[in-house]
């Protein structure tokens, strides 16, 4: 059996980094409001992310989510709002309250990996920890964390001397080794190509299960998010837009937009006919679907049937609707079609399929495995 990654440290190391060492943070920002020269750049923005979560911030390029990386930093200032960081007030604008960044405790990844050009590997994950442990301990505990991150044997190579993927696996180490309360991410895996990108994405995923740390994670990219976030932010427009449970908001998007920023989704508008607690029925077509559904979506409501491409299929599954298909696209993957079509309802859908559909061709709907959201352009 594979140890874990807090077994292979030394006992010292393990005991930095139990709870009581790492003190892993729990945050919660409220009210926070970002300006920059004279615009809003963060709205009022609201979060509670219990200690030892793993936290993705997803949106998209101006959405607002490296500036909240940055005010939880401390890089710039809010103009309102407080951030507190494992029960400590950080910042509290209408208090004064303002904590430099270098007292806050946290370790910072970036997208530039930003090492010491003229130090080794060691020398870059050692030297934040010299004042607290001394150089010789520092060094030892730099080499026990570069080993866990996969980079033994390399410890005595420059920057230059490393591909990108090992560069970031450095300063990973260095902002683990330094027992953050909160560890901040900024589109850490963004410059790699994709197999390391990949590679990258298990081990933060590993390292956060086994260490149980705090971070906040930002990207992108949809899939980075919710392969790796257990609590998972969307923002658009510098707010919060959707927030909670990683499955719970991929499975069930609020809106539209953060149906989009979550993953590939196709929309098919229909109307609410009737409801229950958890359910409304729709005409689509000739069909009749009952649809999971969220309980403010009002029986006459005008609605969207948001449709991921695992809730279609092309092999005849229980309780799905039969769907006739014209197909548009199938582009192939390597493993899998990744398929475009239009039904004969009119509307154009996604799905995945092993091989490449017919031309015309039958396409089956789970309505389980749908959801439904406010049609926003529609009364």
């Amino acid at each position: 059996m594979r140890e874990s990654a807090h077994a292979r440290l030394s006992e010292s190391v393990r005991a930095a980094t139990a709870p009581d060492g790492m003190r892993p943070g729990g945050l919660r920002i409220a009210g926070l409001t970002v300006k920059r020269d004279g615009r809003q750049t963060l709205v009022e923005v609201d979060l509670d992310m219990p200690a030892g979560t793993y936290t993705c911030v997803l949106g998209a390029s101006g959405s607002g989510k490296t500036t909240l990386l940055s005010a939880i930093a401390g890089t710039l200032r809010p103009a309102a709002g407080r951030i507190e960081i494992n029960g400590d007030m950080v910042s509290d604008a209408a208090a004064g309250v303002f904590v430099a960044p270098e007292h806050r405790r946290l370790g910072m990844v970036f997208q530039d990996y930003l090492l010491w050009p003229h130090l080794t590997a060691t020398a870059n994950v050692s030297l934040p920890l010299e004042r607290r442990h001394g150089r010789a301990r520092a060094r030892a505990v730099a080499l026990e964390w570069l080993g866990l991150v996969g980079l033994g044997g390399l410890e005595r190579r420059y920057p230059s001397e490393l591909s990108g993927g090992q560069q970031q696996r450095v300063a990973l180490a260095r902002a683990l080794a330094v027992q953050p309360r909160l560890v901040l991410l900024d589109e850490p895996l963004s410059a790699l190509d994709s197999s390391t990108r990949a590679e990258l994405r298990e081990l933060l995923r590993q390292l956060a299960g086994e260490l149980g740390f705090s971070a906040v994670h930002v990207t992108h990219d949809a899939t980075e998010a919710v392969a790796l976030g257990r609590h998972l932010v969307v923002m658009h427009e510098g707010c919060v837009i959707q927030a909670g449970p990683c499955e719970e908001v991929f499975m069930r998007p609020a809106t539209q937009q953060a149906a989009r920023l979550t993953g590939t989704a196709s929309f098919v508008p229909v109307r609410v006919l009737a409801r229950d607690a958890e359910t409304a029925s729709v005409q689509f077509g000739d069909t009749r679907l009952r649809v999971p559904a969220p309980r403010d979506l009002a029986a006459g409501r005008e609605a969207l049937l948001v449709l991921r491409p695992h809730a279609l299929t092309c092999v005849p599954q229980p309780g799905a609707a039969a769907l006739r298909a014209r197909l548009l696209d199938a582009r192939f993957s390597g493993d899998q079609w990744q398929v475009a079509a239009e039904l004969a309802q009119g509307a154009h859908v996604s799905l995945w399929h092993d091989v490449r559909p017919q031309p015309e061709f039958d396409v089956y709907l789970r309505p389980d495995r749908a959801w439904m959201v406010p049609d926003e352009h529609r009364p």
